[in-house]
C-alpha cells in the first residue's frame, strides 16, 4: 500500500498547476544557448534545393559508373595480356618437349650418338638464354 500512496501522490505534484507553470517556464533545447534565435521552417539560406541535390547526386553517380566501367577495362586487359603471355610460355613449352621427344627417338633408334651431344649442348644454351630473357 505504501508504493501506491507514493505514486498517488507523485500524480497529484504532477497534475498541479503550480508543477505545470514551472515547466512551461524551463527553456527548451533550442533556447538554451541563448544567442541563437529559433529555427524557422522552411529552406534554409546555403541550403540548394532538393532538385539540385538530385541533379548532383545523378551526377556523381554516372561518373562512378565511368569509373567502374573503366577500372573494369583495365582489369579485363590485363588479365588477357596475362592470358596471351601464359599460350606463350604453353607452346614454347610443347615446342621444347617436341625436341626433346624427337631426341629421344633418335637416341632409341641408334642414329644420332655422334651428334647427341652437339644437340644436347645447343638445346642446354637455347634454355639459358630463354631463361635469362
Amino acid at each position: 500500500m505504501n508504493n501506491t500512496e507514493d505514486l498517488d501522490s507523485k500524480l497529484q505534484i504532477i497534475e498541479s498547476p503550480q508543477h505545470q507553470e514551472e515547466q512551461t517556464e524551463q527553456p527548451g533545447p533550442s533556447e538554451m544557448s541563448g544567442d541563437r534565435p529559433a529555427r524557422r521552417a522552411g529552406r534554409r539560406p546555403g541550403r540548394k534545393t532538393a532538385k539540385m541535390d538530385v541533379r548532383a547526386k545523378l551526377e556523381r553517380s554516372r561518373q562512378s559508373a565511368r569509373e567502374c566501367r573503366a577500372r573494369k577495362k583495365l582489369r579485363y586487359q590485363y588479365l588477357e595480356d596475362l592470358v596471351a603471355n601464359r599460350e606463350k610460355a604453353v607452346f614454347a613449352l610443347r615446342e621444347e618437349m617436341e625436341m626433346w621427344k624427337n631426341l629421344c627417338t633418335e637416341i632409341d633408334e641408334g642414329r644420332s650418338a655422334e651428334n647427341l651431344k652437339e644437340k644436347l649442348l645447343k638445346t642446354c644454351d637455347n634454355q639459358q638464354v630463354k631463361t635469362n630473357e
